[in-house]
């Protein structure tokens, strides 16, 4: 078991059938949701085939043991492996709330020191335009057998 972050990669079993089969599960933050995704090659279309992906909704996955259980049948699943997520979830604590207090406090720092994060939006005018939608020589406006003739009716 190795990880990066919050991405656990798995080792897959029977590799010599599925040699191009990738199993990760980890906690995503910004989601605030545990996740699970097993990639098992690209198919004829070249798409991954995967044959689980969860945690893709925010809150969606909130128990460790869910994303061990639907990769347990593709990758070897290490005794300490709900404890390891449970952990990367106990070290991230943020709520959508404290990650807009964050990024507020980011920007009076960095106001603080002088620093101009700001965007600005341009906006180029555009030359005017008019749209007509008939020719004046091509207005029916009688009622005649013609209208909406250059119309495809």
């Amino acid at each position: 078991m190795a990880y990066q972050g919050n991405r656990v990669s798995l080792t897959p079993r029977d590799t010599a059938a599925n040699p191009d089969m990738e199993v990760v599960v980890g906690w995503d933050r910004g989601m605030q949701t545990y996740f699970a995704q097993v990639f098992n090659g690209v198919n004829e279309y070249g798409e991954d085939v995967m044959p689980v992906d969860m945690g893709n909704r925010t809150g969606e996955i909130t128990y460790p043991g869910a994303v061990i259980d639907a990769v347990r049948p593709f990758a070897e699943v290490p005794d300490d492996l709900g404890r390891v997520l449970a952990a990367q979830r106990e070290a991230d604590t943020s709520t959508y709330g404290q990650l807009r207090q964050e990024a507020g406090h980011v920007a009076r720092t960095a106001d603080l020191a002088g620093i101009d994060i700001s965007v600005a939006l341009h906006m180029t005018p555009r030359a005017e335009t008019r749209t007509q939608a008939f020719e004046p020589e091509d207005d029916d406006l009688d009622g005649g057998e013609d209208v909406g003739h250059r119309m495809g009716y």
